[in-house]
């Protein structure tokens, strides 16, 4: 039979330069290593959910620049990619990661892939990064999958 095969979930912070908004006076550079401790923190918070969900030795957390990152889910179906990027987004709401009463949140795309299928790496890539700008286009903080025609 068929195997299982990879799936990527991109997990991105929602507006996380909005959290800081009319939040600090404007005071020069003591007002900018403020709101980037602030942000950095919300970083480490939610880097630390994503973490705790590659509990497997084929899965695989990163950083992929700004505010997105990805995780890289070997022996997952899209089933299985939809559960924990679910989870995730559900654990970063039970953790009330944020500053000031303004949480952050995120929206997640995923996508996945069977073996013997033509399909790349970067395919993978671009399937789930669109699915995550569906996710943003309908509202934020929530997870979409890849719809294949």
């Amino acid at each position: 039979g068929q195997g299982v095969g990879a799936a990527i979930t991109i997990p991105d912070i929602n507006q996380v330069q909005k959290l800081m908004k009319g939040r600090l006076l404007p005071l020069g550079w003591l007002y900018y290593l403020r709101r980037r401790r602030i942000i950095d923190g919300c970083r480490v918070g939610f880097a630390a959910v994503l973490t705790a969900h590659a509990r497997r030795p084929t899965d695989l957390a990163v950083r992929m620049g700004g505010d997105e990152f990805a995780l890289v889910l070997g022996n997952t179906d899209l089933a299985g990619a939809g559960r924990i990027a679910h989870a995730v987004r559900d654990d970063v709401a039970v953790l009330q990661i944020g500053y000031r009463g303004r949480k952050l949140t995120i929206s997640a795309g995923y996508a996945s892939v069977v073996p013997g299928a033509a399909q790349t790496e970067e395919g993978l890539l671009q399937e789930a990064d669109k699915a995550l700008y569906a996710a943003k286009s309908a509202g934020g903080n929530r997870a979409r999958a890849y719809a294949r025609s």
